[in-house]
């Protein structure tokens, strides 16, 4: 997340505010629950789990879950501020959901570099990949990386605490959000983590993000671009060929059906690997805002002397930032169901009671070459 900072308004602001909080927020954690919780159901079903793909996707989608609930909690003090209820427990929500928030943000980048960084030893490394590419070896990579972010985050969870102060005009305790008093010194501390945040949460892994990406879309070109060239010679030597008609088209089946046995498994990791393009791509573009902003915030803090216009741009710049966050964790699912086949068989299956046994595999594939 973009970092926090609630206090004097502007005009900017506020209408930043209206249009990702008050509108978009509310668009995006309607759809980010629903889309988020269908597409856990799909990804849980049996013949879903059999790759390390859907281990990542899963993981990925449940943490972009936490993220869009939190991002609820968190924004209920903005869309009902006159509620007396949600006045009272407003320490507890933020006590809890902003580490959280932050905790599954972390999470979900991670889980895209290593589901990255997995995609390129398949393609670079493709012996390797067989012993890195596996769901068991996915599952420990995953649980390896929600403890890493979870250590990062940890320190938020001590920055406060509640305590219960009487207010003498109303003769009643209220609970408040104060200073824990953990660190003895807090700015000094504020600093170091804000830096660390930037280093290892936004700068290392985008920088990562864009290296890996760019190789993997360059060996999408290239793998396309070599399919086409053998697509067009193996047609090229059919036509100066001289044998009878019959014996050419014998020969012309049984080559698309040797191609296309050969050629199943690449296309399949092909379609894998523009589906993590597709999600880096837009990961990259909601993300790249509030890293920029973080990184502004960890140089020049709100916090110090600043002008009422800078502090209102700043603060309505952080409200978009918060808002492309909340757009990649509530849309990721959608890029599942336009690059996915078995994805979208699946939920044919499941929920408009068609059968898809049999669409897709190999062998329909052959048979419908060969009939041709």
């Amino acid at each position: 997340m973009a970092s926090r900072t609630a206090e004097e308004v502007g005009p900017f602001t506020s209408l930043m505010r209206m249009l990702f909080k008050d509108i978009l927020m509310h668009i995006c954690i309607t759809l980010g629950v629903l889309g988020n919780i269908l597409t856990l159901i799909i990804l849980l079903q049996k013949k879903m789990r059999h790759t390390s793909t859907s281990q990542y996707l899963t993981f990925l989608t449940v943490f972009d879950l936490i993220y869009i609930i939190s991002c609820f909690f968190n924004n209920l003090e903005i869309m009902y501020s006159n509620n007396s209820l949600i006045e009272q427990i407003r320490p507890y929500i933020n006590l809890i959901f902003y580490p959280l928030g932050d905790f599954s943000a972390n999470t979900s980048a991670y889980l895209i570099l290593v589901f990255t960084i997995e995609r390129f030893i398949a393609v670079a490394y493709p012996l390797s990949s067989r012993f890195w590419c596996r769901p068991s070896r996915a599952r420990k990579i995953i649980l390896v990386t929600v403890i890493f972010t979870f250590l990062l985050t940890f320190p938020t969870l001590l920055e406060n605490k509640i305590a219960f102060i009487y207010d003498p005009n109303t003769n009643l305790t209220r609970a408040e959000l104060v200073d824990s008093g953990f660190y003895p010194n807090f700015d000094f501390y504020k600093l170091i983590y804000f830096w660390l945040i930037a280093i290892m949460v936004q700068f290392i892994p985008l920088t990562l993000l864009i290296i890996l990406n760019g190789f993997l879309m360059k060996y999408i070109h290239g793998s396309m671009k070599s399919k086409n060239v053998k697509l067009s010679n193996s047609f090229k030597s059919f036509s100066t060929d001289k044998p009878s008609v019959e014996l050419r088209v014998h020969r012309k089946s049984n080559l698309l059906v040797q191609n296309t046995f050969k050629n199943t498994s690449q296309s399949d990791q092909n379609k894998v690997t523009i589906l993590l393009i597709a999600t880096v791509l837009l990961f990259l573009v909601c993300q790249v805002p509030s890293a920029l902003l973080l990184i502004l915030e960890a140089i020049f803090p709100l916090d110090h002397d600043v002008s009422y216009v800078t502090k209102d741009i700043r603060l309505g710049l952080n409200n978009i930032a918060n808002g492309l966050t909340a757009i990649n964790a509530s849309v990721n699912f959608v890029l599942y169901s336009c690059f996915s086949d078995k994805f979208r068989q699946t939920f044919r299956s499941m929920f408009l009671n068609k059968n898809q046994n049999k669409e897709g595999t190999v062998y329909s594939k052959i048979k419908t070459v060969v009939s041709k």
